[in-house]
């Protein structure tokens, strides 16, 4: 989600399950949204936040999507060696040793 954005637009309300451990304006790194741990560079709008919807569910099918976006890429690229690509047909989903752990986040 862009934080940026969503304070230009001043939305008045967001709500969302999964955070983003890596890059989060929403509370994970830093919460632009409602203002606080942005210092003395508050911004002149706010928001309400509510986070933590089906966490679970939000993660599994972000996982998912970029698993595919990354997959589609290797296979555009012709990139077959690259870790966790299946071909068409075989084995389910990488294992844990295979995936990325910063594309992947997590529910807090």
């Amino acid at each position: 989600m862009c934080a940026g954005a969503i304070l230009h637009a001043r939305v008045e309300r967001v709500v969302f399950g999964a955070f983003d451990p890596k890059f989060g304006g929403a509370g994970s790194v830093v919460d632009l949204l409602s203002g606080r741990g942005t210092g003395d560079r508050a911004f002149n709008h706010r928001c309400e936040v509510t986070h933590g919807v089906l966490p679970e569910e939000c993660v599994r099918r972000l996982r998912e999507f970029f698993q595919g976006k990354r997959l589609a890429a290797r296979r555009s690229s012709g990139n077959f060696s690259a870790p966790g690509f299946r071909p068409e047909g075989s084995a389910t989903s990488p294992s844990a040793d295979e995936r990325e752990p910063d594309d992947n986040p997590t529910p807090r």
